[in-house]
């Protein structure tokens, strides 16, 4: 036996001592079952991970035909009906024989047709909201239109109307009472908005008897709730916009605008093609939810009649409704595939809007549409908008928030940091949150009605003074030589070896 396997007792002399060397076999033994215990653990997780798809696509390829999985009652919005001809307007939901127009017109300002827009929901907000949504999307440089529903001027809030009618007369497009929460027509309150359905009031008009004139109809369409709703009276705002406009959808009551931003509509920086139609969805923080996981799954399997959709998204990223902007035919496409979503699954309860959102993306609803030249998917922190409410506290998280100037960041990609240019769930941040409430009493505080309005980014003088909590100082300094100020001076970027540049 050689001595290189011998136990430590032999080397040592020591006869009586019981304990073993573990020999080079055993160790490799060791290795192997670890190696082996490794690639089945490693087997089993890939197992798993396919075990969904497995049934999807059982479910899906031991039928007989398409066409019977088609009729089969479980799998019917598999395949997206979409009417010949393309989605309707949804005008036309008393039938394409009918002549019915839209007839609502905004009671405050106009709108212009060859500007970007941002269409938002306002019913119920205090004057502080109206004034931190409106005046900090003035501060990126906006200067389209910002387009809102408000409650009737009589149901506002103290200094709302005063407000909304100064900001009117510089790009400010308001719509009261639009929006109604039962037959009697009364206003809807921001408690009420998960659980009360809405009609839209106004919208539509038939011609009257001796043809001068229209008379409004009832809405059509049975009452849905607000989140629903709002895309009908959306795509009534879009057709008041040329094909090269630019359009955002967002909430009013949760969001407000960054300066010095990567990217933005109406500000030069984003959708600069006007050329092509692209429209941009957002992702929510994929990393802390997923279709499978969101709560009762974004109302999918109440839409779409089942689990069946589920077996085929399951995994997907959620995206969210409350935030897509893009181009106006894209837009106005997304929202009449948006309103036949509710015409086709009726379902009026309150985030069945996401279930319509996911779906029209997933099952090629928005790619089948001629409109639609391209679709953008922004993963969360990337793009013009940023969602942060699953990341709340931002304080936590110092990749997407800098603590000294409590400006929200986007995701560094090697491109530099930038801020967000709109900040979406603020609210969910307790800090920021508290932070941008001061921001809005300043702001408030600081309202002048006799300076007349402007659209320039001239609203946020107090920033700087009130967020910024640091002092911003410039410390590069030169390699070699110095700065002589009482000097003329040439600069020049310059790069390559010496020997090129032949200095």
């Amino acid at each position: 036996m050689s001595s290189r396997f011998r136990p430590i007792s032999t080397f040592r002399g020591n006869h009586n001592h019981t304990t073993m060397v573990t020999t080079y076999e055993e160790r490799a033994r060791c290795r192997h079952w670890a190696i082996g215990l490794v690639v089945v653990f490693v087997g089993l997780v890939i197992l798993c991970s396919i075990y969904q798809d497995t049934k999807v696509a059982t479910e899906m390829y031991v039928r007989s035909s398409l066409a019977q999985t088609q009729l089969d009652t479980r799998l019917q919005h598999l395949i997206p009906k979409i009417p010949p001809g393309g989605i309707p307007p949804p005008s036309e939901i008393l039938g394409p024989n009918v002549n019915v127009s839209t007839v609502i017109e905004p009671s405050m300002g106009s709108h212009k047709y060859d500007r970007d827009a941002v269409f938002a929901i306002g019913d119920g907000l205090e004057l502080k909201d109206y004034v931190l949504f409106v005046r900090s999307l003035r501060n990126t440089g906006f200067d389209g239109d910002i387009v809102l529903s408000t409650w009737p001027r009589e149901e506002m809030p103290e200094g709302v109307f005063d407000f909304l009618n100064y900001e009117s007369q510089a790009g400010l497009v308001v719509y009261e009472g639009a929006i109604r929460a039962d037959s009697q027509e009364q206003i809807i309150h921001h408690d009420q908005v998960n659980s009360t359905k809405v009609w839209l009031h106004g919208l539509y008009g038939i011609p009257s008897a001796d043809n001068n004139n229209f008379d409004v109809i009832i809405d059509p369409r049975v009452a849905r709730s607000l989140g629903v709703a709002r895309f009908e009276l959306f795509w009534v705002w879009s057709k008041k916009y040329s094909s090269k406009s630019r359009i955002l959808l967002i909430d009013a009551k949760d969001t407000y605008f960054q300066p010095f931003a990567e990217s933005g509509i109406g500000i030069g920086r984003y959708c600069q093609d006007n050329s092509q139609s692209i429209l941009h969805l957002y992702e929510e923080n994929k990393n802390k939810i997923k279709l499978a996981t969101i709560p009762d799954r974004a109302k999918l399997k109440v839409a779409y009649n089942g689990k069946s959709i589920m077996l085929f998204i399951h995994n997907e990223n959620v995206l969210t409704p409350a935030s897509t902007h893009g181009s106006q035919k894209a837009i106005e496409a997304y929202l009449r595939a948006m309103v036949q979503q509710y015409d086709d699954t009726r379902c009026g309860k309150y985030q069945c809007e996401w279930a319509f959102h996911n779906y029209i993306y997933y099952f090629g609803v928005l790619s089948k549409m001629d409109e639609i030249d391209y679709i953008e998917r922004h993963m969360q922190g990337l793009g013009a908008i940023n969602s942060i409410g699953l990341d709340a506290p931002l304080s936590n998280v110092t990749s997407l928030f800098d603590n000294q100037t409590s400006f929200v960041l986007n995701r560094a990609l090697g491109n530099g940091i930038f801020n967000s240019w709109a900040v979406h769930q603020y609210d969910r941040d307790p800090d920021l949150h508290y932070t941008m409430d001061g921001i809005a009493e300043i702001l408030t505080g600081n309202l002048n009605y006799n300076e007349p309005p402007s659209q320039d980014a001239v609203y946020f003088k107090d920033f700087e003074k009130h967020v910024l909590k640091a002092e911003t100082k410039i410390i590069t300094e030169p390699y070699m030589g110095k700065h002589r100020p009482g000097e003329h001076a040439v600069f020049s970027i310059v790069s390559g070896s010496f020997a090129e540049l032949a200095l």
